[in-house]
């Protein structure tokens, strides 16, 4: 006898069993297994509330019997809500019917927790929980600076006298050793992708990267994140398969919209190779990549600048430089150099390529032909003296935008990290390199998480070099105090594949951090300063920003509304002008915030995916969030959503907020909002 459980939904199950002999015989049935209930509670309470919200959570009770049933319900009380009522309470069910239960409750704590309602029927009972997450009404936000312990170190902490009281708080992260600095950030940066084409490329190239840290780190494959990876890394591999053209076999694009780009394909032929190390990769794709290639280069051994891709100041022999020296790259790591593009590249001359971006990618490919590493050394020389400098590490800086559409910062630790991958490559400047990596490492949020999938890979990639002529052994004893607290004592060996940290709460605005060092280790650290801004001042200071390029509002046709009944939500989009120089931004999301208990309508959300501006959307219980492209200065856009009611009550609503996806961090930030919900 084999017990099995199943959940216990009001249902036929399909169980399918098969079988093998020793002598090889095999066998196999299905059959049907009915589950049933007398009755059972189905609470509908939102996923996720705002702290202050007043609520009443209904409570479904239904009846499977023939006749009427007494249901007695009691709902455990919880730190994260009060309720003017009592938690106890008697319903009749009719035969064979559905009846609801409302109960009010006031919303007076944050963080994850549960509700749970327990049911006693008349032969039968019922328990439910279901997971809640409460928020601060307001934006968590986050200082971060980062560096290395060489000696003792004294910190002044001022955070806003407008933070919301009892957030503000102080975490310091040392890291052993350089990958104990991705093993902290993995739950970060192991993410599934979203819709978005570009962001499933990069972020699946990301996940492959990841799962090779871990075996370098020797991981075991039992190890739940090293699962997670290989899971994430198989599913990207399915998805890539849809951007293959089918007018163009081995050539990839984003999205239907667009012809296949040599640039993108190379890129993919790259992550596959690398994913080849450790899963099942279709030969014959990588062979119709590969002869994509070869037909679309000139005969001067070059390719085609993508013009569409490049927005700023790219001229056409410096993007056609880009473009070459980008694939002549990626084909050579993928295990195919291309020395016709190797001899094209070595023509070009500083005032034709004229930017850190352009001369990394150049460099990076000269360096994977033997007789071509002298040049690309030089030019790393030259390069090194271009660097800048941000509290004794180095970062270089571009005015142009990247292949994977980054601008700004996020352009600049992209050149960064193509630099520091040259440097190891080279083996050059050790120092510099060293330098630029902890300044890309020192970038990361609080999760672990570059601020794009692309970066990510870059980062990644230099990581696995660094740390394969990494020394380890080295320790270090550290002492943490904060004002006149009492010390805290942390103990740090360079072979520990583990971060250490401490996280200190109930911070006052000003406060004092001081971090003493006996030993021999130089370790990373990281410090970060968090805190909840009320999302009221956090609109205040979007609206106040000069020359704000964009802006977002989002209004509802009424804000009482009956339950069950349906409003409009429409928010308008203006770009009011170029958000640099001469550039048009390409990528951009827009967080929707949708009342908590709100379910959008289904026609709506396809209507807006028919719009040419919305590529993707992705739905979370409290917001909506879209992929947009093709934003033009001086238009605006209307984007107009049914909602229906589903749970009453006084209902605190998310912003909305429009940033760009890739870019330098600017954004706009609408006034949040509140939606009453009553019960007729």
């Amino acid at each position: 006898v084999l017990p099995l459980t199943f959940a216990d939904s009001i249902t036929t199950w399909r169980l399918t069993a098969s079988a093998s002999s020793r002598k090889g015989l095999l066998g196999g049935t299905t059959v049907p297994l009915r589950v049933f209930q007398d009755f059972f509670v189905a609470p509908q309470l939102p996923a996720q509330l705002t702290l202050g919200d007043e609520v009443q959570a209904p409570i479904q009770i239904y009846n499977y019997l023939d006749r009427p049933q007494q249901i007695q319900l009691d709902i455990a009380p919880a730190a994260w809500f009060s309720s003017t009522e009592k938690l106890a309470t008697t319903v009749t069910v009719a035969a064979n019917d559905v009846t609801v239960v409302y109960v009010p409750l006031r919303i007076t704590g944050v963080g994850d927790d549960h509700f749970e309602v327990s049911a006693t029927g008349e032969q039968t009972s019922d328990r439910v929980q279901r997971p809640v997450q409460v928020l601060y009404n307001g934006e968590a936000q986050t200082l971060i600076t980062s560096g290395r312990l060489a000696s003792s170190l004294t910190v002044p902490l001022t955070l806003p006298v407008e933070a919301i009281t009892g957030t503000r708080q102080v975490t310091l992260r040392l890291y052993p050793n350089t990958l104990s600095q991705v093993r902290q950030g993995l739950d970060g940066l192991l993410r599934r992708p979203s819709d978005n084409g570009m962001d499933i490329v990069t972020q699946n190239f990301a996940n492959s990267l990841l799962l090779a840290l871990l075996q370098q780190s020797g991981v075991p494959a039992t190890d739940p994140q090293y699962s997670q990876a290989e899971r994430l890394s198989r599913q990207g591999y399915q998805r890539l398969l849809a951007y293959e053209s089918v007018t163009e076999p081995g050539g990839f694009s984003f999205d239907n919209y667009q012809p296949a780009r040599p640039w993108l394909s190379a890129y993919l032929l790259w992550q596959l190779t690398e994913m080849q190390k450790f899963t099942h990769v279709d030969s014959q794709l990588i062979m119709r990549i590969t002869n994509y290639l070869y037909n679309q280069q000139l005969p001067d051994g070059s390719w085609p600048a993508d013009l569409m891709r490049y927005y700023g100041p790219w001229r056409p022999r410096q993007a056609r430089l880009a473009t070459t020296a980008y694939i002549a790259w990626m084909m050579a790591e993928s295990g195919n150099p291309n020395y016709a593009a190797i001899g094209y590249l070595r023509q070009a001359t500083s005032d034709e390529m004229a930017d850190p971006y352009v001369e990394a990618l150049v460099i990076n490919a000269l360096l994977t032909d033997p007789d071509a590493q002298g040049q690309a050394v030089t030019m790393l020389t030259q390069l090194a003296e271009q660097r800048q400098n941000d509290q004794g590490l180095s970062y270089w800086t571009t005015t142009l935008t990247t292949f994977q559409a980054g601008w700004g910062a996020n352009a600049d630790m992209e050149t960064t990290a193509l630099i520091v991958y040259a440097l190891l490559q080279s083996g050059e400047q050790p120092d510099l390199a060293q330098s630029a990596l902890d300044h890309l490492l020192s970038r990361r949020d609080p999760d672990g998480a570059f601020a794009t999938p692309q970066l990510t890979v870059l980062t990644l990639k230099a990581l696995l070099l660094a740390a394969a002529h990494e020394e380890v052994g080295q320790s270090a004893t550290i002492t943490i105090q904060l004002d006149e607290q009492p010390p805290h004592q942390l103990v740090l060996n360079g072979t520990e594949g583990e971060p250490k940290g401490i996280t200190l709460t109930g911070l006052l605005p000003t406060a004092t951090l001081q971090v003493t060092v006996q030993g021999e280790l130089l370790a990373p650290y990281q410090l970060i300063r968090d805190y909840v801004m009320p999302w009221t001042a956090v609109a205040a200071v979007s609206a106040a920003t000069p020359d704000q390029p964009v802006a977002i509002t989002t209004t509802y046709d009424r804000s009482t509304v009956a339950l069950h009944e349906v409003i409009t939500m429409q928010t308008m989009i203006t770009v009011t002008s170029e958000t640099g120089s001469d550039r048009r931004p390409e990528a951009w999301v827009a967080t929707l915030g949708l009342p908590p208990g709100f379910t959008p309508l289904p026609a709506d959300l396809a209507a807006l995916t028919a719009m040419r501006i919305v590529s993707s959307y992705e739905v979370s219980p409290n917001q909506l969030r879209l992929y947009l492209t093709r934003l033009y200065p001086g238009r605006s856009y209307a984007l107009t959503l049914r909602l229906q009611a589903n749970t009453p009550g006084y209902l605190q609503v998310l912003p909305s907020q429009l940033a760009e996806q890739y870019g330098n961090g600017e954004r706009a930030v609408d006034m949040p909002q509140s939606i009453e919900v009553t019960v007729p």
